[in-house]
């Protein structure tokens, strides 16, 4: 009892490091595979594959991802454990975008959907109809793309999971502000924002306030563009984030340029 305990720990903290420390998370999920086929415990040894796969995906290391997520798939079906097996098609779903492989990915995404809507499973709903959209967004399809942001931030307002709600309200504004919708982009955007204040992640903090200052480029209010672009730079700077920082900076640019001034526009 106490050795497959420790097995669930070494998982659960795998996780836990997926993002900001991927060589611990593997090294972490590889130590609970070892203890978990020792014990010969089957529900350990499929997380462990799980969060190896996972790791490599984030990675960008796709075959290797999918040949885990695939132990890890034949272990739990092996147990029984169906949710578990669900989720993995939803994860191999990811990784064939992440590969380009949309209408495969498509295939994942609406099968894992017929099953946790069975379920009511209102997050994993939410989640699906995100990753939905950003395929169809990747397919260059608009229309598909906008309806299942908007199906997703129905239920992500019910579920309050604040990192999917910013995340599917700026994906919607962006939307909006591609077609020149000024005022419909401004609306996701603000929500955004405002949902946004206070969050650790000041990079999306940053990305939410930059769009938003998009937008009153867009109407051609320069003034309030130009601060919310500084508030982005500022952030994007304590961040070190050189990419974003070129962004901003142009954007500042030609939001002096368009009113006129390029005596203060600045270099990217």
């Amino acid at each position: 009892k106490e050795d497959t305990a420790k097995a669930v720990s070494l998982n659960r903290l795998s996780w836990e490091f997926q993002f900001s420390y991927p060589d611990s998370a593997l090294v972490l999920s590889k130590q609970a595979l070892l203890l978990s086929q020792k014990l010969d415990f089957k529900k350990g040894i499929g997380a462990a594959y799980k969060g190896i796969g996972s790791v490599y995906d984030n990675l960008g290391q796709y075959d290797k991802a999918i040949a885990y997520y695939d132990s890890s798939l034949a272990v739990f079906d092996q147990i029984g454990e169906s949710i578990e097996s669900n989720e993995l098609y939803h994860l191999k779903g990811v990784v064939e975008v992440n590969k380009g492989n949309y209408a495969k990915a498509l295939d994942y995404f609406f099968n894992y959907l017929s099953v946790v809507k069975k379920l009511n499973d209102k997050p994993a709903l939410a989640k699906t109809y995100l990753n939905l959209g950003v395929t169809y967004q990747l397919m260059g399809d608009k229309d598909k793309e906008l309806v299942y942001y908007k199906k997703s931030l129905q239920i992500s307002r019910k579920t309050k999971r604040k990192g999917q709600l910013l995340r599917v309200l700026n994906n919607i504004g962006v939307i909006y502000l591609e077609n020149k919708q000024y005022d419909s982009a401004k609306h996701y955007f603000a929500q955004a924002t405002e949902i946004g204040k206070g969050e650790e992640d000041k990079a999306v903090e940053a990305i939410l306030i930059s769009n938003l200052g998009s937008v009153y480029r867009g109407t051609g209010d320069f003034d309030m563009a130009i601060k919310l672009g500084n508030e982005a730079l500022e952030l994007q700077q304590q961040l070190g984030e050189k990419k974003n920082m070129v962004n901003s900076r142009l954007e500042i640019s030609n939001s002096y340029e368009d009113n006129g001034v390029t005596t203060k526009s600045y270099a990217p």
